[in-house]
């Protein structure tokens, strides 16, 4: 079971990956309507997902280095 958990989360973090990497070129755009005006929120949208990537890392790589799942 420890392993299916450890095996979505990476698969997370790969999804996160492939949005950020769309985000940052530019192929992909994220709109918000503010005082009635289209305002890209791509650049707040692409730090949010840096973070959660970051941290969803780092809880994968303590996992791994505390041997209670499989690698």
């Amino acid at each position: 079971m420890e392993s299916l958990a450890l095996e979505a989360v990476k698969r997370m973090v790969e999804e996160l990956g492939d949005e950020i990497q769309l985000l940052a070129t530019g192929r992909r755009m994220i709109c918000e309507i503010k005082d009635g005006k289209i305002v890209d929120a791509s650049h707040e949208t692409l730090v949010q997902k840096k973070v959660y990537r970051e941290r969803l890392s780092d809880l994968i790589s303590k996992l791994q280095a505390s041997g209670g799942v499989a690698r």
